[in-house]
Protein backbone atom coordinates (compact mmCIF):
# COMPACT_ATOMS: atom_id res chain seq x y z
CA UNK A 1 0.00 0.00 0.00
CA UNK A 2 1.46 3.61 -0.90
CA UNK A 3 0.72 6.50 0.58
CA UNK A 4 1.18 10.41 -0.64
CA UNK A 5 4.41 11.81 0.50
CA UNK A 6 2.75 14.22 2.98
CA UNK A 7 0.03 13.48 4.93
CA UNK A 8 -1.25 17.24 3.84
CA UNK A 9 -1.73 15.92 0.64
CA UNK A 10 -3.94 13.02 1.41
CA UNK A 11 -7.52 12.67 0.06
CA UNK A 12 -9.07 13.74 3.23
CA UNK A 13 -6.74 16.87 4.11
CA UNK A 14 -8.43 19.50 5.34
CA UNK A 15 -11.01 17.33 7.25
CA UNK A 16 -11.55 15.83 10.52
CA UNK A 17 -10.78 12.19 10.20
CA UNK A 18 -13.65 10.86 12.54
CA UNK A 19 -15.87 13.24 10.49
CA UNK A 20 -14.60 11.73 7.35
CA UNK A 21 -14.51 8.03 8.65
CA UNK A 22 -18.85 9.06 9.36
CA UNK A 23 -18.83 10.87 5.54
CA UNK A 24 -17.94 7.42 4.02
CA UNK A 25 -19.36 5.67 6.34
CA UNK A 26 -15.72 3.22 6.05
CA UNK A 27 -16.54 -0.71 5.67
CA UNK A 28 -13.58 -2.02 3.97
CA UNK A 29 -10.13 -2.56 5.91
CA UNK A 30 -8.33 -0.94 3.44
CA UNK A 31 -10.29 1.96 4.17
CA UNK A 32 -9.94 2.02 7.67
CA UNK A 33 -6.43 1.26 8.01
CA UNK A 34 -5.82 3.93 5.63
CA UNK A 35 -7.71 6.22 7.95
CA UNK A 36 -6.07 4.45 11.51
CA UNK A 37 -2.49 5.33 9.95
CA UNK A 38 -3.41 9.25 9.35
CA UNK A 39 -4.50 9.01 12.92
CA UNK A 40 -1.20 7.85 13.94
CA UNK A 41 0.37 10.29 12.26
CA UNK A 42 -1.28 12.90 14.00
CA UNK A 43 -1.06 11.63 16.97
CA UNK A 44 2.51 10.53 16.98
CA UNK A 45 3.73 13.77 15.36
CA UNK A 46 5.63 11.80 13.11
CA UNK A 47 5.77 12.64 8.86
CA UNK A 48 3.23 10.51 6.37
CA UNK A 49 6.11 8.73 5.17
CA UNK A 50 7.68 7.25 7.99
CA UNK A 51 4.27 5.55 8.89
CA UNK A 52 2.78 2.50 7.46
CA UNK A 53 0.39 -0.38 8.38
CA UNK A 54 3.69 -1.94 8.76
CA UNK A 55 5.04 0.75 11.71
CA UNK A 56 5.34 -1.88 14.78
CA UNK A 57 3.75 0.39 17.68
CA UNK A 58 4.81 -1.32 20.46
CA UNK A 59 9.50 -1.46 19.60
CA UNK A 60 11.67 0.62 18.72
CA UNK A 61 12.97 -1.88 16.23
CA UNK A 62 13.23 -1.11 12.53
CA UNK A 63 11.74 2.26 12.78
CA UNK A 64 8.91 1.75 15.50
CA UNK A 65 6.69 4.03 17.52
CA UNK A 66 8.18 2.70 21.11
CA UNK A 67 4.55 3.27 22.60
CA UNK A 68 3.87 1.52 25.70
CA UNK A 69 2.15 1.94 29.35
CA UNK A 70 0.03 5.29 29.61
CA UNK A 71 1.21 5.77 25.82
CA UNK A 72 -0.78 2.93 24.76
CA UNK A 73 -3.76 3.71 26.71
CA UNK A 74 -3.72 7.32 25.23
CA UNK A 75 -2.71 6.22 21.82
CA UNK A 76 -6.03 3.64 21.52
CA UNK A 77 -8.55 6.15 23.63
CA UNK A 78 -7.14 8.95 20.60
CA UNK A 79 -7.77 6.85 17.71
CA UNK A 80 -11.16 5.43 19.35
CA UNK A 81 -12.71 8.92 20.22
CA UNK A 82 -11.85 10.16 16.31
CA UNK A 83 -12.71 6.89 14.61
CA UNK A 84 -16.06 7.26 16.39
CA UNK A 85 -16.27 3.16 17.97
CA UNK A 86 -14.55 1.37 20.79
CA UNK A 87 -11.84 -1.13 20.54
CA UNK A 88 -13.20 -4.86 21.96
CA UNK A 89 -11.29 -7.41 23.46
CA UNK A 90 -8.59 -5.76 23.41
CA UNK A 91 -5.88 -7.01 25.71
CA UNK A 92 -3.35 -4.35 26.45
CA UNK A 93 -1.19 -6.54 28.65
CA UNK A 94 -0.15 -9.01 25.21
CA UNK A 95 1.30 -5.84 23.55
CA UNK A 96 2.04 -3.06 26.31
CA UNK A 97 3.59 -3.42 29.63
CA UNK A 98 3.32 -1.16 32.39
CA UNK A 99 4.38 2.37 32.49
CA UNK A 100 7.92 2.34 34.11
CA UNK A 101 11.03 4.02 33.52
CA UNK A 102 13.18 0.99 32.32
CA UNK A 103 16.31 1.17 34.42
CA UNK A 104 18.83 -1.31 35.65
CA UNK A 105 17.26 -2.14 39.21
CA UNK A 106 13.63 -2.10 37.73
CA UNK A 107 15.17 -4.59 35.00
CA UNK A 108 16.76 -6.79 37.33
CA UNK A 109 13.70 -6.80 39.80
CA UNK A 110 11.69 -7.86 37.13
CA UNK A 111 13.95 -10.80 36.00
CA UNK A 112 14.19 -11.80 39.62
CA UNK A 113 10.39 -11.84 40.48
CA UNK A 114 9.28 -13.42 36.99
CA UNK A 115 7.90 -10.40 35.75
CA UNK A 116 9.45 -10.58 32.13
CA UNK A 117 6.56 -11.03 29.68
CA UNK A 118 7.40 -11.70 26.06
CA UNK A 119 4.85 -9.17 23.90
CA UNK A 120 4.12 -9.71 21.13
CA UNK A 121 4.46 -7.34 18.27
CA UNK A 122 1.84 -4.92 17.13
CA UNK A 123 2.04 -2.94 13.87
CA UNK A 124 -0.58 -0.25 12.39
CA UNK A 125 -1.92 -2.93 10.18
CA UNK A 126 -2.75 -5.18 12.95
CA UNK A 127 -4.18 -2.59 15.29
CA UNK A 128 -6.38 -1.48 12.27
CA UNK A 129 -8.00 -5.06 12.21
CA UNK A 130 -8.47 -5.11 15.34
CA UNK A 131 -10.61 -1.75 14.83
CA UNK A 132 -12.29 -2.72 11.53
CA UNK A 133 -13.60 -5.80 13.38
CA UNK A 134 -15.02 -3.93 16.20
CA UNK A 135 -17.25 -1.01 13.80
CA UNK A 136 -20.18 -0.89 14.50
CA UNK A 137 -22.64 -1.98 11.64
CA UNK A 138 -25.44 -0.38 10.28
CA UNK A 139 -29.33 -0.96 11.40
Amino acid sequence: MSFPPDHKQSPSAGLDPAAHVFQKRARSKREVERIIVELVVEWSHHRFFEISPDTLINSWKRGGLAVDGADADELIEFVSNRIGWSLKNFNYGDYFGPELGWNPISLVVMMVKGDWKRLAPLTIGQLSQKFFECQPTEN
